[in-house]
């Protein structure tokens, strides 16, 4: 018996990246703790959650909103940055990269993170994030 499998590219570039910030948040969050000097316990305690709940997230069993990866950073002292790196410099589409919507107008462009643009938590008010934020604000 066999059967084919059709996965829809938009559906698996959203798995991918998932799966890359799952690992990358883990990542981030366990150096951030570490230069802290704090435990998970004081980290969900700052958060206002429960233990349980941080570690939930950070085994990749939830999926982190963006209020609760800046709640992490807050506990952390940190600031969340992310990046959107173009799939071609040209901005162009390709029949890889097409609109889920049935309308010929409109035109969804695309972006992926690629896993060098990983999820960096970096100290408010330090040189790097004035030059972090700096450069991501110039066009």
């Amino acid at each position: 018996m066999s059967f084919e499998l059709d996965i829809d590219p938009i559906d698996n570039e959203a798995a991918d990246f998932l799966n890359r910030l799952h690992i990358e948040l883990f990542q981030a969050f366990v150096q951030a703790k570490k230069n802290k000097g704090v435990t998970q316990r004081q980290v969900a305690e700052i958060m206002g959650v429960d233990k349980s709940q941080v570690s939930r997230i950070l085994r990749g069993s939830g999926n982190p909103t963006a209020r609760t990866i800046s709640d992490f950073a807050f506990a952390l002292d940190c600031m969340p940055a992310i990046s959107l790196i173009p799939i071609k410099p040209s901005g162009n589409l390709d029949a890889n990269h097409v609109s889920r919507s049935t309308s010929s107008t409109k035109i969804n462009t695309r972006v992926n993170v690629e896993p060098s643009a990983s999820w960096t938590p970096v100290p408010v008010g330090s040189s790097s994030y004035q030059t972090r934020a700096t450069a991501e604000l110039t066009p």
